[in-house]
């Protein structure tokens, strides 16, 4: 995954996630979003040909970040914050490391 941007609409944040698949065979890019005012995620897209959704939980506008969270339609199972993921900003552009979240 590669956080390439983070864009505010008034209270909504959209974040744009470049996404592949194990062996770069496709890529996608996701675009979930965040309400600042009420502190919650507004939309989850799918993870293409999966049911998997990806959720952003909480942003960072002045350190460009996100904290991401793939989850399990229905299950919960992958609700849990540690399989969230934070994906850092900062000088070098967007792309940075990837850090799982305990």
């Amino acid at each position: 995954m590669q956080l390439l941007g983070l864009e505010q609409n008034g209270e909504i944040v959209t974040a744009r996630v470049l996404v592949s698949e194990p062996g770069l065979t496709s890529e996608s890019v996701l675009e979930p979003s965040y309400n600042l005012a009420d502190e919650e995620m507004v939309a989850r897209p799918e993870f293409p040909g999966l049911r998997y959704q990806l959720g952003l939980e909480a942003v960072d506008l002045e350190n460009n970040s996100a904290l991401l969270n793939i989850e399990a339609p229905g299950t919960g199972l992958l609700g849990e914050p540690a399989h969230a993921l934070y994906l850092p900003g900062g000088d070098r552009g967007l792309h940075g490391l990837v850090y799982l979240v305990a």
